[in-house]
């Protein structure tokens, strides 16, 4: 399977291409996401790049990650449903406020240009053990996978909003599905995916 760093920097590069092609009308177009225009959820997914740059070169922490894999990263950063729900309303707000304000040449430039560079930082030191904005510690790669599913799944949203057909690059939907059923109770998934139980598992994370 390829490396989540490679993955990552190509779902950029679709984000990125695909932006720079959209005309007004598109990047205003709502998606399936509430409260959320194609530029809103541009910027979303594009937040991430800086995000991914910093943590990749901030020192070393001491000792092993606390929050092992993007998995353990995930749940505690939505320990329940109401953490989950006031960070999702959180950043729905930021998204919002950041598309407005960097505008739509801005939001493509961040994931066409700035992309790239920061999967490279993050592919020279996937496995260091950083702080992840005062929630614990990690590694760079989980933070990529955390960005990775994000890209993916956002980028359905995009395919949807916009009429196309999804254009998700190889091993996106591996390293996705991977993320989602380790999310998910085992047993429970197991009833559910048999037909032996109500899909009351998901979604697994907000």
């Amino acid at each position: 399977m390829r490396t989540e760093t490679e993955v990552l920097g190509d779902l950029w590069r679709v984000w990125g291409a695909w932006g720079a092609d959209l005309d007004e009308a598109q990047w205003t177009a709502p998606t399936r996401c509430a409260g959320w225009d194609v530029a809103a959820l541009y910027a979303h997914v594009s937040q991430g790049v800086g995000g991914l740059a910093a943590l990749a070169q901030r020192r070393r922490a001491e000792g092993p990650p606390e929050h092992g894999d993007a998995v353990a990263l995930l749940r505690a950063l939505k320990p329940d449903g109401r953490v989950a729900a006031d960070l999702a309303a959180r950043n729905a707000d930021a998204a919002v406020a950041d598309a407005r304000a960097a505008g739509t040449a801005e939001l493509v430039r961040r994931l066409a240009v700035d992309g790239p560079a920061a999967v490279a930082l993050a592919a020279a030191g996937p496995d260091q053990t950083v702080e992840y904005f005062r929630r614990g510690t990690t590694t760079v790669r989980a933070a990529a996978v955390v960005r990775l599913v994000e890209a993916t799944v956002h980028l359905l949203d995009l395919a949807v909003a916009l009429g196309r057909e999804p254009d998700l690059p190889d091993g996106a939907t591996e390293h996705t599905l991977r993320f989602l059923t380790g999310m998910a109770p085992p047993l429970a998934l197991i009833e559910v995916a048999t037909g032996r139980r109500a899909p009351d598992i998901f979604p697994v994370f907000g």
